[in-house]
């Protein structure tokens, strides 16, 4: 496992290499049909208005994960066992693992939304 910082650059170089090019009404009802879906991607933290973000908004994100004090984590589910820094990557991994979903499902592919429908609609 490389450094932290490392993983940072290649976590923001991921992001950079996604086209996130949606236009600003595929990125709305992308959205609207998540919502009706019940779609709540399971962070281990709040991420609010993930399902319209862009990629600016994930940087920023990476960001605010990467910078959080030691003494957010205390009381996160499932990291009791992890060190403080394991659960950022934890996080921004997720962070990015489901962004890159959301810009599939932007982009209408529909191997992207056999995921969603697996997940919430099969049940």
């Amino acid at each position: 496992m490389g450094s932290f910082i490392e993983f940072l650059r290649e976590a923001r170089q991921e992001v950079k290499q996604l086209k996130d090019d949606a236009s600003d009404s595929a990125v709305e009802e992308t959205a609207k049909n998540l919502e009706r879906a019940g779609y709540q991607p399971p962070f281990l933290m709040d991420i609010p208005g993930f399902i319209r973000m862009r990629k600016e908004d994930i940087f920023h994100h990476i960001g605010r994960i990467a910078d959080m004090k030691d003494d957010k984590f205390k009381n996160m589910p499932m990291t009791q066992d992890k060190t403080v820094e394991e659960v950022k990557r934890l996080l921004i991994q997720m962070l990015i693992q489901h962004f890159s979903l959301l810009v599939r499902l932007r982009r209408d592919e529909p191997e992207a939304w056999d995921e969603i429908n697996e997940l919430y609609e099969d049940d």
